[in-house]
């Protein structure tokens, strides 16, 4: 059985090991945006579904069919995943592209736009959805599976722009304890460096042995 892993995935033996850090002292983290557009991404063969090359160690996968798409991101390894898909969706369209949203260079969250809507058996249109509604959808990535929101571009101006602000809120209210860890870890290696280094000065030098030329009769 796999341990229990705390809000960013390290284990929650270890968690519970931190030295308690000021969340005053907590660097504020470097956000950006990195997008890759899945309708690039390679199939191996027409059909087949396609599969994005990892960033930050996740994975999109997309699958198309006549009545809808289907995209998740996994991560190798793990067991982890989550679909990108509207909880009051029929059936999906997705937009090309797929933005992640990282800390300090590292995904934490995605954003995806998606056409919601019914689909059609009529013959004209047969592949097309009726009564269509764009929803923007974050999710977030592995340590942070609490974040899962559905938001109906009709109602907001800019729907990206909330979703955005929705991941880094989330990020935000988490980010003490990230912190928190990530300086007790570094505390924790450099403990183990010294250690190391005390063990090495303390051992005894090794003893020189000389060829059997140099050696001195007696």
């Amino acid at each position: 059985m796999s341990p229990k892993h705390s809000l960013i995935g390290l284990p929650l033996s270890f968690t519970f090991m931190l030295a308690a850090v000021s969340p005053a002292l907590a660097k504020p983290p470097k956000l950006s945006t990195v997008e890759t557009n899945v309708s690039r991404c390679p199939e191996k063969e027409p059909g087949a579904p396609r599969q994005c090359y990892p960033h930050g160690g996740f994975t999109v996968i997309e699958t198309k069919t006549e009545m809808s798409d289907f995209r998740l991101v996994v991560r190798e390894g793990t067991g982890f995943q989550v679909f990108l898909e509207a909880a009051a969706c029929a059936e999906a369209r997705y937009q090309g592209a797929i933005q992640w949203r990282q800390f300090d260079d590292q995904p934490f969250a995605v954003i995806q736009t998606l056409k919601c809507g019914e689909a059609t058996d009529v013959p004209a249109t047969k592949g097309k959805l009726a009564k269509t509604r764009t929803v923007v959808v974050v999710r977030g990535l592995a340590g942070f599976e609490a974040l899962h929101e559905d938001i109906d571009a009709a109602k907001r101006k800019n729907a990206t722009k909330d979703a955005i602000d929705i991941a880094d809120r989330f990020l935000q209210r988490a980010w003490p304890k990230i912190e928190e860890q990530r300086m007790a870890a570094d505390a924790s290696a450099q403990k183990q460096a010294e250690k190391e280094n005390e063990d090495e000065a303390a051992a005894p030098a090794p003893e020189k042995v000389f060829p059997a030329s140099q050696k001195r009769s007696r």
